[in-house]
């Protein structure tokens, strides 16, 4: 967030513990972003799966918080790198177009 935020010097970032912002605030909606704009919220990211769990990259932090509104990035598309489905994959693989796995007693 520290680099970010000095990437883009028209967006205030602030960072503060959370039960001093919001009482009792709990502790599994950590980490929270909350976008405002002109005084009105305009978007949350609340708890760990919104953040990806612990292996989030800057750019798809960068994109998540342009997804939000919160910075304007040059980042379009998600960066987070793609789940293949290998079984699916090589199941379309092994048939020919014409094939209708429907008709097939295996399934």
């Amino acid at each position: 967030m520290t680099r970010l935020a000095g990437r883009y010097p028209e967006t205030k970032f602030l960072r503060a513990i959370s039960t001093t912002c919001i009482p009792i605030y709990p502790d599994k909606n950590l980490p929270t972003i909350f976008v405002y704009y002109e005084g009105t919220l305009k978007s949350q990211l609340v708890g760990p799966l919104e953040f990806r769990g612990m292996n989030l990259m800057e750019n798809e932090f960068e994109f998540l918080l342009g997804q939000t509104g919160a910075i304007k990035t040059t980042i379009e598309e998600d960066p987070q790198p793609k789940v293949r489905d290998v079984m699916m994959s090589s199941l379309r693989q092994g048939r020919s177009d014409g094939d209708d796995l429907s008709d097939e007693g295996d399934w």
